[in-house]
């Protein structure tokens, strides 16, 4: 819990402490950090769903079949509604497209589908709290964008929410080995 916490906090801190002095309109950034929010939740439910269903049972394969297929179906009327059925191929957007379809949905979502399968979700969930330290990392790095100083600090809190929750039986065990006699580990009687 405390590991958890503590990634929530660097999110917070990383996200929400901004220099007063940083452009942008906050109305605009409130939004996203909403749509964000929800994508958030969707994600979530998306895994107890998963974790707590008969799809628990079925191959990564076949879950990922199943939420690109409910994506497809639910995603094209809403394209339609919107006015977003336009498509310009540009080398640019056929890039981002090659990098949505085999990156983000088959080769992430694949992984993620089969490590829900072997490893228990509270222990998984913890890394999703990487997820806006990379995009902010690769916005720096590819769009030349700033950082601030309160984004390294939420970073490295969410790195150290992230090991306490992972590495938590590494940690108890290095410290029951610390305080052995011997260098030898206690034993529960």
């Amino acid at each position: 819990m405390g590991g958890i916490t503590l990634a929530f906090a660097g999110i917070a801190i990383g996200f929400l402490w901004r220099d007063a002095s940083t452009p942008g309109d906050w109305r605009r950034m409130l939004w996203g950090d909403a749509l964000g929010l929800l994508a958030g939740m969707a994600g979530g439910a998306t895994t107890v769903v998963i974790r707590t269903t008969k799809v628990a049972a079925l191959p990564a394969t076949q879950t990922l079949l199943y939420q690109l297929l409910g994506a497809f179906v639910l995603l094209l009327p809403a394209a339609f509604l919107m006015g977003h059925t336009t498509f310009r191929p540009t080398p640019a957007v056929w890039g981002a497209l090659a990098f949505q379809a085999v990156v983000v949905s088959f080769a992430s979502f694949l992984l993620w589908f089969w490590l829900l399968r072997h490893y228990l979700a509270s222990r998984l969930g913890v890394f999703s709290f990487l997820t806006p330290v990379f995009g902010v990392l690769l916005g720096a790095w590819l769009l030349a964008e700033p950082i601030e100083p309160s984004f390294l600090l939420g970073a490295l809190l969410v790195l150290g929410g992230v090991v306490l929750v992972s590495g938590h039986g590494w940690i108890s065990a290095a410290w029951a080995a610390r305080g052995a006699p011997c260098g030898t580990a206690r034993t529960r009687s």
